[in-house]
Order: C-alpha cells, then sequence, then structure tokens
C-alpha cells in the first residue's frame, strides 16, 4: 500500500517501471527497433482548433506530413541463459514497459528503423546513464521539451555513449521532430494539463 500511494503522489517514481527495469538488470541490449506511429487525427484537430489554426500552419511551414508519437522496442539478451525477450518502452506521459513478441510494430500506419549494436549493452548501465542525464526530467514529461521523443532519444544516446561510439546523425534526425513551434502558449498549457492529468491517472492504475 506504502509503494502505491509513493507511486501516485511521486512525479519522479513509477514503481511499475522500477520492477520491471529492476527484472532484467543483468540482460544486454543487443539491438533496438525505433517506431515513429502517426499522432490521432483528433487530438492533432483539437490542437489545431485551440491554437486557433497556428498548429497546421506551422505543421506546413515545417514541411511535416504528420507528427509522430515514438517507442521503442530492445532485445535483451540473457547471458547466462540465452534467453532472448523484447521489451516495448515509451512515454506516454507515464514510462510504460511492457513484453512483446518481436522488434516488430503491429501498428501498419507507421515506421521505423532497426539498430543492430555493435556490442551488447548492459540494460541496467543504460537506464542508469540515462537518469543520471535526464535527472527528474527521466521520470517527467511536458510539451515540448521533455516528452516521448526526448526519453527515446536520451535511451539510445545512452546506448551510443556506453559503446563508446558517436550516435549517427541519421538515427538522431529520425527521432528528433522539432515540435516546439507547434504548441506554445496557451494551447501548451492546455495541452500540459491535460498531460498532467493522464500523468495521475497513469499513477493511479500501476
Amino acid at each position: 500500500i506504502f509503494d502505491y500511494i509513493k507511486n501516485v503522489i511521486s512525479p519522479n517514481k513509477s514503481v511499475e517501471s522500477e520492477n520491471i527495469i529492476k527484472k532484467y538488470w543483468g540482460w544486454y541490449v543487443k539491438q533496438i527497433a525505433i517506431h515513429r506511429s502517426p499522432v490521432e487525427k483528433v487530438l492533432q484537430k483539437i490542437l489545431n482548433l485551440i491554437s486557433l489554426g497556428k498548429f497546421n500552419k506551422e505543421k506546413e511551414k515545417k514541411n511535416y506530413d504528420d507528427v509522430f508519437h515514438l517507442y521503442m522496442i530492445l532485445e535483451l539478451w540473457n547471458p547466462k541463459t540465452n534467453e532472448i525477450v523484447y521489451l516495448q518502452t515509451e512515454k506516454e506521459p507515464n514510462i510504460n514497459y511492457k513484453k512483446v513478441s518481436s522488434l516488430e510494430s503491429k501498428d501498419s500506419k507507421g515506421d521505423s528503423i532497426k539498430i543492430k549494436l555493435s556490442r551488447p549493452c548492459d540494460f541496467r548501465d543504460v537506464i542508469q546513464d540515462t537518469k543520471m542525464v535526464m535527472g527528474d526530467k527521466f521520470y517527467t514529461y511536458s510539451n515540448p521539451h521533455n516528452n516521448c521523443q526526448t526519453y527515446i532519444f536520451m535511451m539510445v544516446h545512452s546506448m551510443y555513449k556506453i559503446m563508446n561510439e558517436e550516435m549517427p546523425k541519421s538515427i538522431t534526425d529520425y527521432i528528433l521532430q522539432d515540435v516546439s513551434d507547434l504548441v506554445t502558449g496557451t494551447t501548451r498549457s492546455i495541452a500540459n494539463t491535460i498531460t498532467s492529468i493522464g500523468h495521475l491517472f497513469g499513477r493511479l492504475l500501476g
């Protein structure tokens, strides 16, 4: 009960996510797939409505065909048992983890890139490095500077850091979509309020 209450009231702690992460301590990331899924058109219409048309105008100015939500699937390998599992993670607005069957996505509308790491990275090291760099922002969410793509970018950046390699620009460009001008002023305040409510409900559910 204490952990549940702490999970609800604390913006910097998710008991469910922590338990899943700790379950795979000692496992290694061998390859990943980064998936982009178009944000629901209904939500885009609402954002365009409350921004008085600015959302669509800025999207056209940036030559964006669509606005995407990002998530990542990690292939984890247990060196002791040689077992392989696939773990999907995303921030929407809470950090979520769930087991899936492969690196492939069931979302036919999106696209993805697969990255085979030059050497396996300790999953614990990836999480700890990402937490260290992001600090309190690891668990929290806000538009447009700490969203789903920020979380995915920092995770992938940590992997390349651990491998002592420079993260390719093509991967950075794939992950990062500049949405700072799409949601501004009152629109951003409303979006962040909705996000905070969603964050609380996510805590209540786990």
